[in-house]
Formats: structure tokens, C-alpha cells, sequence
């Protein structure tokens, strides 16, 4: 009888390990891993030096306002292309032209496009950034972690803790978050976005024309404006 038992317990234990995932392991001996959020050292170099404010209606801009060339970058962080784009083309090409003063951009951060869980709030966490003058390298986080972590991606202890990492004011941070504001601004851009029927992201419009396939035709777009 006493082995039966024993048996009987030791497959139970094994059962219940068995659903356990590797962190309620870890929780269960008294490690709990906190949820990883890491900002792209780059991108603190990237924007040190581009001026990083906000317009009238609460979106993000990156740049000179006087600069010969304004860009309005229609996006969502939930979006597969848009952060293929930002990975990419913005990172690689476009803050080049941003930190000569030849390119004005202004992000139209939209909350409802891609496949990725909590887009919404990543757009109202990226709004929560710039108030602190903190967008692009919250931006580029955003991004690299929609790539690194999937539908993890945006869960509300991470979107905290790249707060946390880039040292912002938390209590302001909290307070932008729970608030309406930010979420009048996504709403606001959402507007914006089919005012100017665009019918996805990422989209662009140069001058107030719209840019098909950013990868291939932005660059020369905006050379062309810079009459290059």
C-alpha cells in the first residue's frame, strides 16, 4: 500500500510538472523573472541629438519643423511591415535626413492595424514617451520587441519597464497611461488616417502626397523633393 501511494504521488508530481511552464517553475522555487524590456542601445545614440516634440493634436515628431521636406508616417507598432519598415529603411536611411535637418517627420501612431495583441496600447505607451521627449528610442523598442516577442510583445509589465529603462518621470508615466489623453490622441490619429484615405500602414504621405511601397520609392521620393 505504502508503495502504491508513493507511486501515486510521484505520477501526480509529474503531471502537474508536466503543465508547468518553465517561469512557473522558476515561481514555484522562488524565482520569478521579471519581463524582459530592453531599449536598442543605437537608438539612444540614433536621437540624441533630433529635437523630439509633439503637434497640436498630440503626435509625435522627430526634427526640424522648418526642414524643407515634411513627412507624416502613418504606423502601428502591432504591424509586421511597419517595423520591417522602421527596422530598416527609418533606422538605416531616413534619421540620416532627420538629423541634417532635411527631413520633418510626424509619426501618426494608429491602434488598430497589424496581427500583434495590445497595438492600441503600445500606440498610447509610445504617446506616454513623447511627453517625456522619449519617442524615439521607445519607438524603436516598441518595434524590436513586437519582432523579438510576439504576442508578448505589448503586455503591460513590459511596456512599463522600457519606461523604466529609459528613466522617466514613472509617476507621470502612470499617470499619461490610466489618463484619456494619449488614448484622445490615438484617436485623434485614427481620424487622420482615414480623412486622408489611407487604407493601411505603414503608409507615408511627402508634402501631402501619398508614397506607395515606402522600401523601394521614400528615399528617392525625398531626394527628389530635396532636388538631389
Amino acid at each position: 500500500m505504502t508503495r502504491l501511494l508513493r507511486l501515486g504521488t510521484l505520477i501526480g508530481f509529474a503531471l502537474f510538472l508536466s503543465a508547468c511552464t518553465v517561469n512557473d517553475l522558476l515561481e514555484i522555487i522562488g524565482f520569478a523573472p521579471g519581463i524582459a524590456a530592453p531599449i536598442p542601445p543605437a537608438s539612444l545614440m540614433t536621437y540624441a541629438d533630433i529635437p523630439q516634440t509633439q503637434n497640436a493634436e498630440g503626435f509625435p515628431q522627430l526634427g526640424d519643423p522648418d526642414a524643407p521636406v515634411q513627412i507624416e508616417l502613418f504606423t502601428s507598432f502591432a504591424c509586421p511591415p511597419c517595423g520591417e519598415f522602421n527596422n530598416t529603411t527609418f533606422v538605416n536611411e531616413v534619421t540620416g535626413y532627420i538629423e541634417r535637418g532635411e527631413v520633418f517627420l510626424t509619426f501618426v501612431p494608429i491602434g488598430f492595424t497589424g496581427r500583434l495583441p495590445n497595438g492600441r496600447e503600445a500606440a498610447v505607451a509610445s504617446v506616454c514617451a513623447a511627453e517625456q521627449g522619449q519617442f524615439g528610442p521607445y519607438k524603436d523598442a516598441l518595434f524590436s520587441w513586437a519582432q523579438t516577442y510576439s504576442d508578448e510583445a505589448f503586455v503591460s509589465e513590459r511596456l512599463r519597464g522600457g519606461a523604466e529603462a529609459l528613466e522617466l518621470d514613472m509617476d507621470a508615466w502612470d499617470r499619461c497611461v490610466a489618463g484619456t489623453r494619449a488614448s484622445d490622441v490615438i484617436d485623434a490619429a485614427e481620424r487622420y488616417l482615414r480623412e486622408s484615405n489611407i487604407a493601411g500602414t505603414p503608409m507615408v504621405l511627402l508634402d501631402g502626397e501619398i508614397i506607395q511601397s515606402l522600401s523601394n520609392n521614400l528615399i528617392p521620393a525625398i531626394d527628389a523633393a530635396l532636388g538631389q
